[in-house]
């Protein structure tokens, strides 16, 4: 974006006969752009932005079109601070660019050009700005004065581009204004100047609030340059944004001497409802980073009486406020009925008012009080002086410096005389350690936070830190040297079955579950499609299944039957044979069942699951009384056959998708086999033959295996002429590299017919 932006420094336009004059609304037609308002109040701004973009397209003249531009920046601007974070600078992104473009496509006249240039270097300072409003309205009071916010490295990043950005594009504007003052009316001239240096002091605060620690003082020094001259330099509506301005500055060194004297000046300029507002918020975050939560809500008390609803900002002050004094109520060492009161009371106006906020906000203030709530959860937990140690711990893991972090969580796990603290640092750290791929280290302290939380009878957390430990175990079995693999494998799975009997009833069992499974597939299939099917009838006391997970695991299911009859090993025993028959029907039957309830929809999972069913023969135990419609059944497959198989990028392969190539590879050998049975010509088989052929070596041992069972006197009693062609499509698959016992298995068969 930087290198498009900058194009324009470049551009300066031939100056005109007369001076030019800032261009009148009525070009514009008649109610126009107050119904474009109307559209921004009511938060329609993809509607805003549809019509504006239909009557640009519509305009007479460039600097009607350049108008109708603005409008759509103002729009950007308001709908910004509503965006999640990850959108922001998507949008202004896209606005700065149609800006740039509409100026190199379409000049409009100089006045308009110069509209559009200042109201592009001021969506920049309004991105870098609303960064770090998250941060700013939910700053701890034993924050440092003249440090950075710890934002995360990408918004961090964003917001310093924006700033730079815009303060270049301001400075390139005053230059531009500077060659162009003989043609610009003197008042135009003034505001352009006016709006352009206040850019550059609101790119230079975002600055101040994310440079290094070394380089805060000298940049807040300019700020208070920059902010003086705007004082000094403005109009009363101006200059009350200007002294706004230097009281924020004021509260970033916490000087709040000179913040109070200051808000006190610029009270008799606070009129309009804006005014206010920004005037209350910068006065209560004064009293919050002072640490006096009950004045923050007594002043709360004051504005209500001028004001019945407050802004949304200034309910998350409020909440804000709250938190402060629940925890202060916390740190009180009676426990005197009158402070319970208090406690019980603040905590739960505190949950109300954060509940109603989560459904009232989006963008900067939805962020904020997710910050406060997980503020208030973590106080609850490890009361609020951990709670702020571990918050300094987590700058560290915004920053990415894990080794740091996790040191810092260790120390403060050995420090600790709370069980509490104790746990959550040790699974903090645990956490860490398996970011860092230490699964050794990450085991150990994981199930030392188990043991904590086991301790402390919180089962749901002990669960979630003995899940992670099981990841790690699982990790380092795929490690192991050969000689430790065994060992690895034993430890793993003895504490999958552990983790499956302590906590059955925790929302973890079916992760754990899912662990079992994978390594139950190759050598108790049956066993695994049990488990899976357990998961698929899961109590309504658990999270229900989401609908692609439902599908997946009914691959899975289908995959382990056909797993199983393909390499199974019969049971020598009569009984134990029939029990092996009967469980395999009981889940086919199932299998069944639950297809019934699963809608079907495209997706690599869907298509696996119709390539799976229309094989479901393979697996089927034969019942006398139920023949086969050999020619439905060529129908179903050919359908499944036809399904195109999904792109599923390398990064988004699941395990449905990867199932695909053993459910096309079964639904050909059902093709296979229909076509036998129903003597089909030999130009229909050879493609599908050939397709088993190209197959890899594994597919061509799987098919082999899926077909064996069809080369007997039990299923084809009488049918010569089928059981030679049946032999002749195996030998044709046959590799070569086979065991030498298969190779015998298969001669043994042909001699049958």
């Amino acid at each position: 974006m930087q290198s498009a932006l900058l194009i324009l420094i470049l551009l300066l336009h031939s100056q005109a006969a007369e001076p030019a004059q800032p261009p009148d609304d009525s070009l514009l037609p008649d109610g126009q752009q107050q119904f474009v308002a109307a559209l921004h109040d009511r938060h329609m701004f993809d509607l805003a932005a549809q019509h504006c973009q239909r009557q640009q397209a519509t305009a007479v003249s460039r600097n009607q079109q350049a108008l109708w531009q603005l409008l759509m920046a103002d729009g950007c601007e308001l709908q910004l601070p509503l965006m999640p974070a990850r959108q922001r600078p998507e949008l202004v992104t896209k606005a700065a660019t149609d800006i740039t473009e509409f100026l190199n496509d379409r000049p409009p006249g100089p006045v308009t050009d110069l509209l559009l240039q200042i109201r592009r270097t001021e969506l920049l300072a309004t991105a870098a700005r609303t960064e770090c409003l998250p941060e700013l309205l939910t700053l701890n009071p034993s924050h440092p004065p003249q440090t950075p916010l710890q934002l995360s490295a990408r918004r961090k990043q964003f917001a310093l581009d924006a700033s730079q950005q815009g303060a270049a594009l301001a400075d390139a504007g005053l230059q531009q204004l500077d060659l162009l003052r003989a043609d610009l009316e003197p008042s135009f001239l003034r505001s352009c100047r006016l709006r352009l240096r206040f850019v550059l002091a609101s790119c230079l605060q975002t600055r101040c609030r994310l440079a290094t620690v070394a380089e805060i003082p000298g940049l807040l020094t300019q700020l208070d340059e920059q902010a003086e001259q705007l004082v000094r330099s403005s109009g009363s509506a101006d200059r009350l944004q200007a002294r706004l301005l230097q009281a924020d500055a004021l509260l970033d060194r916490r000087d709040f001497a000179a913040f109070q004297l200051q808000l006190r000046r610029l009270q008799p300029d606070v009129l309009l409802p804006a005014d206010k507002t920004a005037s209350a918020v910068l006065q209560w975050r004064a009293l919050l980073l002072q640490n006096q939560p009950s004045d923050a809500l007594q002043a709360s008390v004051k504005f209500t009486e001028t004001t019945p609803v407050l802004p949304l900002e200034l309910q998350l002050l409020r909440a804000h406020a709250l938190l402060r004094l629940h925890e202060s109520l916390l740190l009180l060492r009676n426990s005197s009925p009158e402070r319970q009161q208090s406690l019980l009371s603040t905590a739960t106006e505190f949950q109300q008012r954060s509940e109603k906020l989560l459904l009232q906000t989006s963008g900067v203030l939805h962020e904020a009080t997710l910050r406060l709530k997980q503020r208030f959860e973590l106080s609850l937990q490890v009361g609020p002086a951990a709670a702020t140690t571990l918050e300094q711990i987590n700058e560290h893991i915004t920053a990415t410096d894990y080794q740091s972090a996790r040191s810092k969580l260790r120390h403060l796990a050995d420090q600790s005389e709370q069980q509490s603290v104790k746990a959550y640092a040790l699974m903090q750290a645990g956490e860490l350690s398996l970011r860092l791929s230490d699964w050794a280290t990450a085991s150990t302290e994981l199930q030392q936070a188990s043991e904590g939380y086991r301790e402390l009878q919180s089962s749901e957390q002990a669960a979630s830190a003995d899940l992670l430990r099981l990841y790690c175990l699982g990790q380092l079995w795929n490690t192991a040297s050969a000689t430790e693999k065994t060992a690895r494998q034993n430890n793993y799975r003895d504490a999958v079955e552990q983790h499956l009997k302590d906590y059955a009833e925790q929302k973890t069992e079916p992760a754990a579950r899912l662990y079992r499974i994978r390594y139950l597939r190759s050598e108790a299939p049956l066993t695994a499609a049990a488990d899976v099917l357990q998961l698929l009838q899961s109590p309504a006391a658990t999270p229900p299944v989401l609908q692609t997970d439902r599908t997946t695991l009914l691959c899975l299911l289908a995959d382990l039957l056909l797993e199983h009859t393909a390499f199974g090993t019969p049971p020598t025993d009569s009984a134990a044979a029939a029990d092996v028959l009967a469980q395999r029907q009981r889940l086919t039957t199932a299998f069944q069942e639950q297809i019934g309830q699963t809608p079907s929809a495209e997706s690599p999972a869907n298509t696996s699951l119709a390539l799976l069913q229309s094989a479901a023969i393979l697996w089927q135990t034969p019942v006398e009384s139920t023949p086969i419609d050999w020619s439905q059944l060529a129908r179903s497959t050919d359908a499944a056959l036809a399904l195109p198989l999904p792109e599923v990028p390398p990064e988004a392969a699941s395990e449905s998708a990867e199932l695909l190539p053993r459910g096309r590879t079964a639904a050909i050998c059902t093709r296979l086999l229909a076509a036998c049975r129903l003597l089909e010509p030999d130009t229909l088989i050879d493609p599908l033959q050939q397709s088993l052929l190209n197959s890899p070596p594994e597919l061509r041992r799987l098919a082999l295996q899926l077909l064996s069972p069809q080369l007997t006197e039990a299923t084809l009693p009488g049918h010569s002429q089928l059981g030679r062609r049946l032999s002749s499509i195996h030998q044709t698959l046959h590799d070569p590299a086979d065991s030498l016992e298969q190779r015998l298995q298969w001669l043994q068969l042909e001699t049958t017919f």
